[in-house]
């Protein structure tokens, strides 16, 4: 197979490390029935690793199959966990980051509690603007200082102004984030006071945690801290500061617009671990799919089985390890919109805390939501948990 160019460096000095074909396209969209979720279009997943920034890239991603309408639902505001990690960030960015009396975008709001926020204490005297294609909810909030568009930003767009650009998990989902980058370089313009705030998971947490549910085909963009730093410093920003966020699985970018030719992109940097990781993964994922696959049914023939989480961890999972839905008896959410619903691929049916049965084993597909877990489900004394990554660590 001949190696892929790469989309932020432009290095032919790439590698396939990992291939999945023939998986769902969409992960947080929950279908009404079981048929069509097992019907959903589907695509390969074929990730290269780039030896010169270590950016990795499913080459084989087709950014049409992927539609982000109304009917993607990837809200996690019903969680109280999540929620108040949203406001620890959004404190961060006011207090410590000087977000006070700026005029702020978000790209790729979804339904607007970052920006709100953002936007929460008038006295920060902060105004905003929320981009996202699958948005829903009023056109203003905040008394008028927020504003929302259905649809994606881009060119058109070039003429609001921002102190700063906000965009939390949607570069991921973008297979050519040098143009993404670059155009919000070009939005602001002369505006070299403007500061950009980028958070997206961090592609290390995922290889040294053998976290194979973390591959997706909506995720066609895996960054490092050294490969986001090169994709920015491309596009036209100087990287300020790096913070590791969601107990180190997320990170949150701090970057600067600076003058054209005044960047020189990728830097002389050291020999990174990510491509040497990225091998070594490849070598045991397949096997961690098969001993997981292998305990779940064991376990599935004296309990009941079920997962917490129908986001794109869960979906992920329950399509590698029980993709005919034979073993795990459903998918557990706290979103209402979502229970009753059946997800896509595999079909299993999403349900609430309140239909578990009194005796069960749950996987819990984030173990930072363990404790919020624990205590909505108390009175079950014969529920046991476990977190997903001890699963593969049994005895099969």
């Amino acid at each position: 197979m001949s190696c892929q160019i790469c989309p932020v460096c432009g290095s032919q000095d790439t590698f396939v490390f990992l291939e999945r074909n023939k998986i769902p396209v969409v992960q947080n969209m929950i279908f009404s029935d079981k048929r069509s979720a097992t019907s959903v279009p589907r695509g390969d997943l074929r990730l290269s690793c780039c030896r010169s920034c270590d950016f990795i890239f499913n080459d084989a991603f087709d950014e049409k199959s992927v539609l982000y309408g109304s009917a993607y639902d990837n809200r996690q505001h019903f969680s109280d966990y999540f929620n108040d990690y949203m406001r620890k960030v959004s404190e961060c960015l006011i207090y410590r980051k000087g977000v006070t009396h700026s005029r702020i975008i978000e790209v790729g709001c979804g339904d607007g509690t970052f920006l709100k926020l953002l936007l929460s204490d008038e006295q920060n005297g902060n105004t905003g603007v929320g981009f996202d294609p699958s948005y829903c909810g009023p056109e203003s909030d905040c008394n008028g200082r927020a504003r929302f568009i259905v649809d994606y930003y881009d060119r058109r767009y070039t003429d609001f102004g921002a102190d700063m650009v906000v965009c939390r998990h949607v570069i991921e989902h973008i297979a050519d984030p040098i143009a993404f980058l670059t155009n919000i370089r070009d939005a602001l313009d002369k505006q070299s006071h403007s500061t950009v705030f980028l958070e997206t998971p961090d592609v290390r947490w995922i290889l040294e945690n053998n976290s194979f549910w973390d591959f997706c085909y909506e995720h066609c963009s895996y960054f490092s801290p050294e490969s986001l730093s090169s994709a920015l410093m491309i596009a036209g920003f100087e990287p300020v500061e790096l913070i590791k966020t969601f107990r180190g699985q997320y990170m949150l970018s701090v970057a600067k617009p600076v003058e054209e030719n005044a960047c020189n992109g990728v830097r002389d940097k050291p020999k990174s671990e990510i491509p040497d990781l990225a091998e070594e993964y490849a070598q045991h994922a397949q096997s961690f799919i098969r001993k997981s696959r292998s305990i779940l049914k064991n376990l599935s023939e004296n309990d009941a089985i079920f997962l917490w989480g129908a986001g794109a961890k869960g979906v992920m999972y329950a399509n590698l390890i029980d993709p005919d839905a034979e073993c795990i008896s459903g998918i557990v959410d706290v979103n209402p919109d979502k229970q009753g619903g059946f997800t896509p691929g595999s079909g299993h049916m999403v349900i609430s805390p309140e239909q578990l049965p009194e005796n069960g084993l749950v996987v819990i597909m984030n173990e930072n939501y363990a404790d919020e877990i624990r205590k909505q489900i108390f009175d079950r004394k014969t529920i046991r948990l476990c977190s997903v990554h001890s699963i593969g660590q049994q005895s099969s």
